[in-house]
């Protein structure tokens, strides 16, 4: 799964150890995040995947929701964002996993 720069958004490093949808539900804000997407002001913090159909669980961070929403979103569709029609999704290279409570603002994460 690439984005338009042919950033890799999942590579085997991540979904090696991203768990399944619902595993760590009853974890709350002590779930894990094992991977940081971000463009033009929103931030997603995904803590669960589906292989099958690539949707993902976790925190989701915009101008609509600054303090954070938890919810679905899918990897494919964010491959094919733009922001401008010339910026696309990245993920964080740099992202360490670590628990949502940890994660409040994606200005520090």
């Amino acid at each position: 799964m690439k984005n338009s720069f042919g950033q890799n958004l999942l590579p085997k490093s991540v979904t090696n150890k991203i768990p399944a949808l619902y595993v760590q539900e009853s974890k709350g804000n002590k779930a894990i995040v094992y991977v940081k997407y971000f463009v033009g002001g929103w931030t997603w913090l995904a803590t669960e995947y589906n292989p099958i159909d690539g949707t993902m669980f976790g925190m989701v961070f915009s101008p609509m929701t600054p303090d954070g929403e938890l919810g679905y979103f899918n990897i494919n569709e964010l491959a094919k964002i733009k922001v401008s029609g010339m910026f696309p999704v990245e993920r964080d290279i740099n992202w360490k996993p670590m628990s949502l409570e940890d994660c409040k603002n994606p200005c520090s994460v």
